[in-house]
């Protein structure tokens, strides 16, 4: 039977305007409804991010989506005269504040048989004034994201909503993942033992892990792929303290941690 993987734009014209208040269980069914084959279920949520939004003026009405691309493009790298024209602007800088979630459904028997989504709960908020009168930045860099923030009057500008990210079948993308020149040695590593655990004997590997790609270029401009893991296990691990072992711990007493994580 050939499996059909719902596309990004389809699961945002479709859950998009779903409101997150109805909870995680009616944005699971949405997602399966539109996926026949296929049964999604939530691996973990990763909580509590932040990111620059866009510029609004001082009734919040929208000058743009994306402050860094707008600030950068209107300043040109010339600070003085951005501030000089946009001073009494009143303009306001937003930020993106959410959570994550990510789903999976299993496509196969093999490890990595499996199609994930992410999907952001999020929420833009007005957060600061975009020039403080009577100070000049440095940088554009200094308007965009100052390190001396100053939040005055947070306060949501709309509200929650969802937003598919990404859709990956990862069967399709282990090529590019682990490949000896373009890919993440320490993801074939991890993979490699998982495998060869007793865990992979009992449970599937999509239900217990998360993975976000980032692509990216070196120095010779090649591409190059690294992987991130997420497990909702990640607190009890976090919670392990490990100094009382100290620097000589023989291998007895860490096989003893480690059997108590497991």
């Amino acid at each position: 039977m050939t499996i059909a993987i719902p596309g990004k734009n389809i699961l945002a014209e479709a859950c998009g305007p779903l409101d997150p208040a109805s909870g995680l269980d009616a944005l699971i069914a949405c997602v399966n409804a539109r996926a026949p084959g296929l049964t999604f279920g939530l691996v973990l949520t990763e909580r509590d991010w932040y990111r620059l939004g866009g510029v609004v003026d001082a009734d919040g009405k929208r000058v743009s989506e994306d402050l860094r691309a707008w600030v950068e493009d209107e300043a040109d790298g010339d600070v003085i005269d951005f501030v000089a024209r946009f001073q009494d602007a009143g303009l306001q800088a937003t930020a993106l504040t959410g959570r994550t979630h990510f789903l999976s459904a299993p496509t196969g028997e093999g490890l990595m048989d499996f199609v994930q989504i992410e999907i952001e709960e999020t929420q833009e908020m007005v957060e600061r004034p975009l020039l403080v009168p009577g100070v000049i930045p440095d940088t554009v860099e200094d308007v965009i994201d100052p390190s001396d923030i100053r939040i005055t009057s947070r306060r949501p500008l709309g509200d929650k909503h969802y937003r598919v990210r990404r859709v990956t079948p990862f069967a399709e993308r282990m090529g590019d993942l682990t490949s000896q020149y373009t890919g993440d040695p320490r993801l074939a590593r991890f993979l490699e033992e998982w495998s060869a655990s007793s865990a992979a004997d009992t449970t599937r590997f999509s239900a217990q892990w998360a993975m976000v790609e980032f692509s990216y270029l070196d120095s010779q401009g090649d591409h190059l792929h690294e992987v991130k893991l997420l497990t909702p296990h990640a607190p009890m691990v976090d919670n392990v303290d490990i100094r009382h072992l100290g620097d000589g711990a023989d291998g007895e007493r860490l096989a003893d941690l480690v059997h108590g994580i497991d």
